[in-house]
């Protein structure tokens, strides 16, 4: 009977404070883990230089603020009404414009500027930043029509990369949906489908936010893709229907080609529709195509995520180029212009040794900025339809020191 009493008390009954010796280790734990992480976040803060650049936020860009004015661009602010004495440049285009991974004063827009003001003899000039994250040619149509046109620009630039082929080809389904998802939203009980799905989205996209805004995480993050990029473990998709790689059309039993040419559809039709819309206002367009940074060399810097190139079916640029001509719309294509700069940099002939935003292959960071900046300054020069004053310009390179 002892025995019995023994075994049932001391092994089959719970012990009352089981939950709270749990709890307590649990707790003594978190707060192990986060004081750990508090003092991993200080060490990279503190010890590690230029760990910023890996944060980005609706706020901060690599570390550098996001300030947008009224209109919401990111720009100082200014008067909608031109000054007599002013001429205005309005840049068009995605987050490579928008100047994503770079200072304000870094992008193309306002180093373009600079060279403007800097040469001009008596004119003033103002480039405004009008290009937008996650922008398309659709939305820029849209802030032409509703603002735009209102600021008196005497020409547009509109920077093409290859990643506002896909957006174009989302705008245009979600266009062609939009009465089936207005069906789809009706009420079921309390929730919609729409609302749910929404919900979920948010919750991920706040998740992932604030993982962001840690440096440690970021810079742990960014780091150890980049380790098992170049060991192979991971490499880059070319099916993603998002981004950059899917105007490449790679060679790929999941990449369909016939979506990829309506992306390239629906983006040349919006292209005709600026033009018309500029055309009727009697404004220059110029398109400039900025290539991605594994079109520049077969260096395992321009292409971390290991893509092979010879599985490229359409080169993004060089196709918009041929478009362009065909409709008589000024191109100014980047590619050979980076590429001689990059084959510098790998002879070792430069001190930089990117042009492209760290860990990025579609953001041109503040040394290809400059350069995009001076060719377009050089295309306002030699081309006569964008009537463009300026006094002639000879010293092209010169600010980062590029023999071109």
């Amino acid at each position: 009977m002892d025995a019995e009493r023994f075994q049932k008390v001391e092994w089959h009954e719970p012990t009352a404070d089981l939950w709270l010796r749990i709890r307590k280790i649990v707790v003594k734990d978190f707060l192990i883990l986060l004081a750990l992480l508090i003092t991993g976040e200080l060490a990279v803060r503190f010890a590690i230089p230029g760990t910023e650049k890996y944060v980005y936020s609706q706020t901060v860009t690599a570390g550098n603020p996001i300030v947008l004015n009224s209109a919401g661009l990111r720009e100082r602010p200014f008067p909608a009404q031109r000054p007599a004495n002013e001429n205005r440049i309005l840049c068009l285009g995605n987050s490579t414009t928008f100047g994503t991974g770079i200072a304000v004063e870094d992008t193309y827009c306002k180093q373009l500027e600079n060279l403007l003001e800097r040469n001009a003899k008596d004119d003033n000039f103002f480039v405004i930043n009008g290009g937008g994250e996650a922008g398309s040619l659709g939305k820029a149509i849209q802030f032409l029509n509703e603002t735009g046109l209102a600021y008196e620009p005497a020409a547009v630039v509109l920077g093409f990369s290859p990643s506002m082929i896909a957006k174009s080809l989302i705008e245009e389904e979600q266009k062609q949906l939009q009465p089936e998802t207005k069906r789809s939203s009706r009420s079921h009980g309390s929730e919609t489908v729409t609302s749910l799905k929404t919900k979920v989205k948010l919750f991920v996209l706040k998740l992932h936010a604030a993982a962001y805004s840690s440096r440690l995480y970021v810079f742990l993050d960014a780091n150890f893709r980049k380790q098992l990029y170049r060991l192979g473990v991971l490499k880059g998709r070319v099916t993603s229907p998002k981004g950059a790689v899917f105007a490449y059309a790679f060679e790929d039993p999941n990449v369909d080609l016939k979506k990829v040419e309506s992306g390239y559809q629906a983006f040349e039709g919006r292209l005709i529709e600026l033009k018309a819309l500029l055309d009727e206002k009697g404004i220059p367009l110029l398109v400039m195509g900025i290539p991605s940074r594994f079109d520049l060399s077969e260096q395992s810097l321009d292409n971390v995520r290991r893509f092979d190139r010879g599985k490229i079916r359409i080169q993004p640029v060089e196709r918009l180029a041929k478009f362009c001509e065909n409709e008589q719309i000024p191109f100014l294509n980047l590619t050979s212009e980076l590429k001689a700069v990059r084959r510098q940099m790998i002879s070792k002939e430069q001190a930089w040794n990117d042009l492209y935003v760290d860990s990025d292959f579609t953001h041109l960071n503040t040394a290809g900025s400059a350069i995009a900046a001076e060719e377009l300054y050089v295309a306002f020069q030699k081309d006569s339809r964008l009537n463009i004053p300026a006094k002639a310009y000879t010293t092209t390179g010169k600010r980062f020191g590029l023999n071109r």
